[in-house]
This record gives C-alpha cells, sequence and structure tokens, in this order.
C-alpha cells in the first residue's frame, strides 16, 4: 500500500491502517523510507526527462 500511495490518494481509513501497521512493523518503517528517497531522488530525474522530451523534434 505504501506504494501505491505514491500513485493515488489513499482513503483516511487506508492511511489510518498504514500508520497502524508502520507503528509496528520496522521493515515496512525502513521500506517506507527508502521510497521517500527514491522519490525524492525521481523527482529531478522526471524534470530533466520531461524537459528532453519537449525539446527532440
Amino acid at each position: 500500500m505504501l506504494l501505491r500511495a505514491s500513485d493515488v490518494q489513499l482513503t483516511l481509513g487506508q492511511k489510518m491502517q498504514v500508520r497502524l501497521h508502520l507503528m509496528m512493523c520496522g521493515a515496512c518503517t525502513n521500506f517506507s523510507k527508502q521510497v521517500k528517497v527514491m522519490n525524492g531522488a525521481m523527482g529531478p530525474w522526471r524534470a530533466y526527462r520531461n524537459d528532453e522530451e519537449r525539446a527532440d523534434p
């Protein structure tokens, strides 16, 4: 559901489920942090990629 949350907006109930699970599960907490880092790194790449595609005729 963590990956899904980056694609679509979760409902309030789903957000609460994720938070509760993260409070109990260290592995998913680490994964959540990794996803945030990856999303942060992908933002500049996506912007660069979009600029490059617009420049190609």
